[in-house]
């Protein structure tokens, strides 16, 4: 099984509602901003998140990965964190 294409983001409308859409332009689902801002933001990142995860998993499983590799998937990680924790 897969997941809806990445990216995905998030918009708002006018009475508070947060919805996901995907890369396909459909609604993933929709969160109330009253209940936590933060949600909608961690449900956005979630690909971004899978995605640093896995290629982590490859660094660690191959061993053979050159350093450049290493700091490129620590970005990957960072990058899917900073969305995920909106400031």
């Amino acid at each position: 099984m897969t997941h809806s294409p990445a990216p995905w983001r998030i918009e708002h409308d006018i009475e508070g509602l947060e919805s996901i859409w995907d890369a396909d332009s459909r609604i993933i689902a929709d969160a109330f901003y009253s209940e936590n801002p933060s949600d909608a933001a961690l449900i956005a990142a979630a690909p971004e998140l899978l995605e640093a995860c896995k290629a982590m998993l490859r660094y660690d499983e191959s061993k053979s990965v050159p350093a450049s590799m290493y700091r490129k998937n620590i970005e990957q990680i960072k990058s899917a964190i900073a969305k995920a924790e909106p400031k």
